[in-house]
């Protein structure tokens, strides 16, 4: 019977060691369990970071595309307003030429009409001078051509 008391106190000690053994491998599945939890609950949360910082990012990117969007606008615009400007310039330029070119022409036309006048004015003058010299010359020949040569008047 001592036999069969010590298999039954080792078949005992056994399943002590046995739940022992069991009770230890439950607490470190509980461990396990436990830092398999705080391990998701973290992955979570980056994973709630990551996803804010990417629609931040989004944000940010959708603020950058319509500002940029907005000074491609604003360049054309001043593209396209630099160009009637030019268009601008160029009519006023040929409509100044023009007008010039209608002044020339008249101030031409005034410097040809008053040449004309000057020359017929100047000829005018010869031949006033001329005849002045020539009544001159006559006057003269008149006032010293000797006195009997002159007839004289009857009183």
């Amino acid at each position: 019977m001592e036999a069969a008391q010590a298999a039954q106190a080792g078949a005992e000690a056994a399943a002590a060691a046995q739940a022992e053994a069991a009770r230890q491998a439950h607490a470190q599945a509980e461990q396990a369990r436990a830092g398999a939890g705080a391990a998701t609950q973290a992955a979570c949360d980056q994973a709630s970071q990551a996803r804010a910082a990417v629609t931040a990012a989004h944000a940010e990117r959708d603020t950058a595309l319509a500002a940029a969007a907005s000074a491609a606008t604003s360049a054309q615009d001043a593209r396209d307003q630099a160009a009637r400007l030019r268009d601008d310039h160029e009519r006023h330029a040929a409509a100044l030429a023009v007008a010039r070119q209608a002044q020339l022409d008249a101030l031409g036309e005034a410097i040809t009409e008053l040449r004309q006048r000057l020359n017929r004015a100047e000829a005018d003058t010869a031949a006033e001078r001329g005849e002045r010299q020539r009544l001159t010359a006559h006057l003269q020949e008149l006032t010293t051509r000797p006195a009997s040569g002159r007839k004289t008047a009857t009183p």
